[in-house]
């Protein structure tokens, strides 16, 4: 380690030049550093002594910390482009640290490893879908279409939400603040007693956008998927004036002869 005098010394000196170019005259007088860190001569010895002792304590003291916010949405980042661009195995702590430009441990001050950095992005990616989700009406094949319609134009970041591992508490109270906002913009446009139907319907978007996104069904049948979808997951409102409709009324008597009464025959007058 350098001694402090040593550091000092360095630093005097090095202002000394800088103060010799400034001063009207300067580069002709003669700057010595003292064993006591001073320069001369007079006065100018003391005002350098003073610089010097103002720049020594600007040099060691300690480094501002790291904006941690800013880092943590740079390595976000990177790691979704490694992921665009090479899959999801290419994204290790090493390639997002070179993407970067800076070291491993960098990294590790933010998060504690690949699989934080991973549902790290899986909860950016759910934040973006609520926000979509919400950007549309609140009625069902508004937000049907929006929803396939993000899983398809993110493909990779779809599958961090949701086929990738992941430490991530999900269907609970206490799941993350973005897992529960793009729940709730499913669940506005399902409601119910409980949360079934909007995980029903959640599951129903789930299957056609990962069959399409997989090559397993074709995009140029998507909106007639959608609109079967909709059909679906939407005819339990229209359920009761159905059943009003077509159940029987048990205040109304049956006519003589209708069916129900003797296993489905008719019944009549006995013939003689």
């Amino acid at each position: 380690m350098i001694p402090f005098n040593v550091i000092y010394q360095r630093s005097i000196t090095t202002l000394a030049q800088d103060w010799r170019k400034r001063l009207p005259g300067a580069e002709h007088q003669s700057f010595q550093v003292t064993a006591h860190g001073g320069v001369g001569p007079g006065e100018d010895r003391r005002s350098l002594t003073l610089i010097g002792n103002r720049a020594m304590v600007s040099a060691m003291s300690p480094k501002p910390a790291p904006d941690l916010e800013l880092r943590r949405g740079q390595i976000i980042r990177a790691a979704q482009e490694l992921a665009e661009s090479d899959g999801w195995a290419a994204v290790t702590t090493r390639a997002v640290a070179s993407r970067l430009g800076v070291t491993q441990p960098v990294l590790y001050s933010v998060f504690t490893g690949r699989q934080a950095i991973i549902d790290a992005v899986t909860l950016t990616g759910f934040a973006e879908l609520a926000e979509a989700l919400e950007a549309v009406e609140a009625e069902p094949m508004a937000r049907m279409r929006a929803y396939l319609e993000f899983a398809v134009a993110r493909p990779h970041l779809y599958e961090a939400m949701f086929s990738m591992p992941s430490d991530l508490r999900f269907g609970t109270e206490s799941a993350p603040e973005p897992l529960q906002r793009a729940f709730a913009a499913i669940h506005e446009t399902f409601p119910g007693p409980d949360h079934s139907r909007a995980e029903v319907a959640w599951a129903t978007l789930h299957g056609l956008a990962t069959l399409q996104m997989g090559g397993r069904q074709p995009a140029s049948r998507m909106q007639s998927r959608l609109e079967y979808a909709h059909c679906i997951l939407t005819q339990c409102d229209l359920a009761p004036a159905d059943a009003s409709r077509s159940a029987p009324n048990p205040t109304r008597p049956r006519r003589a002869g209708s069916r129900g009464d003797s296993g489905g025959r008719e019944t009549g007058p006995e013939r003689h």
